[in-house]
């Protein structure tokens, strides 16, 4: 990973942290800013520390002067003070900062009318198409969108929405099986405000959405341009992010295929000969009867034929 991509990942992570201590533990923003100050101040003198000791140990080494520039060196390369000098120094700098990173879609106005007492009244929506736009343009997206849009793999068993009758025969879904599928929810619920003039019981009716788009089994999301080129990994299960912080490719495959046995999930049909293949040959699994492969009106074999020639012209070659 280059240093600008690392550099934004790290910005990322430090917004996540900032973002639970406001929405999650529901610090104020004073409180926050007074832990970005201390942790910077504690962080400069940790950092001037360890400087003055790297210096002391160069001369002892008889490091030229010139040499011992490394140390500016190091510390204009200082992530966590550049972060916290400039994006997220004031609560305002640091609001502007997570709608950047994250993509914030600003929500629009819009007028409704006027009520039996000429008093204005408005609704606020957050515009969809710009909310799919952010989140197809993000690499932590990109990699969700199931490649196979038929989900369908028992005909006895709803799984998810794309099972039932109403989407198998509409013809729209027909036509068009790599749309985009959006679910709206609506909920309304009663907040209450407790102080000033508006002290009274407020109704508000709340429209979200959700893409289902993603595979309910076990799979990788590759958070960059292609297996080989990427960081960071992510696994989702049931459609929920279960771990964002996967490194590498090869424990990214570890933690995927463990899943169907630690939860005791069967192989999705379409991918029954790929993940018996790292069963069989990679992680030497070898039942003499049964499969993980989902049972279908069409007989199964226990061993799937084409991965039981290709790990025979695998040995006839002598790679395994």
């Amino acid at each position: 990973m280059d240093g600008s991509n690392f550099s934004d990942l790290y910005l990322r992570h430090v917004c996540m942290f900032y973002i639970k201590l406001q929405g999650q533990h529901l610090l104020p923003a004073s409180t926050i800013q007074t832990i970005v100050e201390e942790i910077q101040n504690i962080h400069e003198l940790g950092q001037m520390y360890t400087l003055n000791r790297l210096r002391s140990l160069l001369k002892d080494m008889s490091v030229s002067d010139e040499d011992i520039k490394i140390c500016d060196t190091v510390k204009q390369s200082d992530l966590f003070s550049a972060c916290h000098t400039w994006p997220l120094r004031t609560a305002y700098s640091r609001v502007q900062c997570f709608k950047d990173v994250f993509k914030y879609v600003e929500p629009r106005k819009v007028f409704l009318g006027r009520d039996e007492n000429r008093m204005e009244r408005f609704a606020y929506c957050v515009p969809l198409l710009n909310i799919l736009k952010g989140m197809l343009e993000s690499s932590f997206w990109q990699g969700l969108i199931s490649v196979n849009p038929n989900n369908v793999s028992r005909p006895d068993v709803l799984r998810d929405c794309c099972d039932g009758n109403v989407f198998v025969s509409n013809k729209f879904f027909q036509e068009n099986p790599h749309c985009l599928k959006l679910v709206l929810y609506q909920d309304a619920f009663e907040v209450v405000n407790p102080l000033g003039s508006a002290k009274k019981k407020h109704k508000v009716l709340a429209v979200y959405f959700s893409l289902v788009n993603i595979p309910l089994t076990p799979f990788i999301i590759v958070c960059g341009s292609s297996c080989f080129a990427a960081e960071t990994f992510m696994l989702s299960i049931d459609k929920k992010t279960v771990n964002d912080r996967i490194t590498t490719f090869t424990s990214a495959i570890c933690l995927m295929f463990g899943s169907y046995y630690c939860f005791n999930i069967h192989y999705p049909v379409e991918l029954r000969s790929t993940l018996e293949f790292l069963q069989r040959c990679f992680f030497s699994i070898n039942p003499d009867r049964g499969t993980k492969v989902e049972s279908k009106k069409k007989k199964v074999f226990s061993v799937n034929p084409r991965v039981l020639t290709l790990i025979s012209d695998i040995a006839d070659h002598e790679w395994i």
